[in-house]
């Protein structure tokens, strides 16, 4: 049993660490990973679209007493998603 001297130090640095788990664990997901964080935004936009399309219209069905906007909402939901 011969001992093989091209293995890998016993204790890395820290950043060295990082990079390996980051090459070998990571990286062959980067694609997934995008995907994700583009569907992310897309809720995130949807979300605030929906809370700033809700607003005007519950204005003006409660302060103003437009029953027409009260038909609005849904379809503005709809809309949105």
């Amino acid at each position: 049993m011969t001992e093989d001297t091209t293995t890998r130090p016993a204790h890395l640095s820290t950043r060295d660490l990082v990079g390996r788990i980051v090459r070998e664990e990571v990286r062959p997901h980067v694609s997934r990973i995008v995907l994700a964080v583009c569907c992310m935004v897309v809720v995130a936009v949807t979300t605030a679209a929906l809370a700033w399309l809700i607003e005007p219209v519950l204005s003006e069905v409660f302060e103003n007493k437009d029953e027409a906007m009260l038909l609005a909402l849904p379809l503005a939901v709809v809309a949105v998603f």
